[in-house]
């Protein structure tokens, strides 16, 4: 089934055929990619630094990256109307951050993170959202893209250099809301108590049952009902993601069942995206991203919250 799926929503770009059903591109698909000067290629350097981490994403992108990567800032390409942390913008917002950043809706877009996968898959599901369909997340990283041999490119982004001509379909995004959950939706889905949905936490067993402090001071706990699994099991201690072999054995192991409705919940949306990019490239479509996550569940204490005493046989 898997392989239809793939087979189903192929692509060729030159010597690389990827899949718009798979979210996954290897490091030497990048790197061909790259070689053989494939029109509009995009790498995105989508690097995430969690709360507390005081360095800065823009210098490290000053001091190293892909060539001609555009910096895609989650904190920036975002909603600023509202105290939560990197909510999706507008479409508005969205298309002139596009425009600015020269990536067009029908563009080979390649995201990336210099540490881990993170970054680049809420910039993947993001780019989703906004249907993009040629886009793909490096399962690599800087140091990974380095040790190959590739090149990188230091100081000004050479990309600004490059005189592009577009025309106004180029930019012609649109809005996939299938993808994406709000508070309203997670509210009514506790309020039918219906068997179709299914809520999964991303974030550490310890902040699911509220034993762990959260990092930015929220109280601890979960979404009554939602099961719980840390993004970090899919993944190898290079940050990337395991093979999918591995991935599926983890998954069928943490028994949910793959014909609900599925919502992928964490601290603020982006490990979420993590599981939301693993399930994709096995081939579980009918997921979606609670954008708002615990950040804003937790500040409203008219929600309800489940913690460790509830959850004890939840977490796997």
């Amino acid at each position: 089934m898997l392989s239809a799926l793939r087979k189903a929503g192929q692509v060729a770009f030159g010597n690389v055929t990827l899949s718009k059903n798979a979210s996954l591109i290897s490091q030497k698909q990048a790197s061909t990619l790259l070689s053989q000067e494939t029109p509009n290629l995009r790498f995105v350097n989508s690097t995430f630094l969690m709360p507390g981490d005081t360095r800065s994403k823009d210098v490290m992108y000053q001091q190293e990256r892909l060539p001609y990567a555009r910096f895609f800032d989650i904190d920036q390409v975002a909603d600023k109307s509202v105290n939560l942390p990197h909510m999706l913008p507008s479409l508005n917002e969205w298309t002139e951050h596009m425009k600015r950043l020269d990536i067009g809706v029908n563009d080979v877009v390649v995201c990336y993170d210099d540490f881990t996968i993170t970054g680049a898959c809420r910039a993947w599901w993001t780019f989703k959202v906004f249907g993009v369909e040629n886009v793909w997340v490096m399962n690599s990283n800087l140091a990974g893209w380095k040790a190959e041999g590739n090149p990188t490119e230091t100081g000004a982004p050479k990309y600004l250099e490059s005189k592009n001509i577009r025309s106004k379909d180029d930019f012609n995004f649109g809005f996939n809301g299938n993808l994406v959950k709000d508070i309203k939706d997670i509210r009514s889905w506790m309020k039918k108590n219906e068997d179709r949905f299914q809520i999964i936490d991303a974030r550490s067993p310890g902040r699911f049952i509220g034993t762990e402090p959260d990092p930015r001071g929220l109280r601890g706990g979960h979404i009554p009902g939602s099961q719980n699994l840390f993004f970090k099991k899919l993944m190898t201690d290079q940050g990337t993601f395991k093979d999918e072999k591995e991935m599926a054995t983890i998954i069928r192991q943490s028994n949910f069942d793959l014909n609900k409705e599925i919502c992928f919940s964490c601290g603020s949306g982006v490990t979420a995206s993590v599981l939301y990019t693993a399930f994709f490239q096995l081939g579980v479509q009918n997921t979606a991203v609670y954008d708002g996550s615990w950040s804003e569940w937790a500040v409203d204490l008219a929600n309800p919250i489940s913690t460790q005493q509830e959850a004890q046989a939840q977490v796997m």
